[in-house]
């Protein structure tokens, strides 16, 4: 952080996004069954982000990241603010 341009690069934040997402998945009892989706259900690992815990304090950073770079807008590699939002 020390180095505000560096801090906010497209990397930095995608690995920020990765830690943020790395939570432990929610318990499901056992038998539970994910409701039917259609054949698009697994697009984009969709399925996997709703099961995810997402790490509190990693998102925190995540938003201040965002906002020091002027919103997801300014990142400028393709899928990342996609991704995020």
């Amino acid at each position: 952080m020390q180095d505000p341009v560096n801090a906010c690069s497209d990397s930095n934040i995608l690995a920020i996004w990765a830690l943020a997402s790395h939570g432990w998945e929610k318990f499901l009892p056992p038998g539970h069954k994910v409701p039917n989706q259609g054949r698009m259900k697994h697009l984009q690992s969709l399925d996997r982000y709703s099961l995810m815990k997402l790490v509190p304090l990693h998102l925190d950073g995540l938003g201040v990241l965002i906002q020091m770079r002027g919103g997801l807008d300014q990142i400028t590699t393709d899928g990342i603010s996609g991704l995020i939002s």
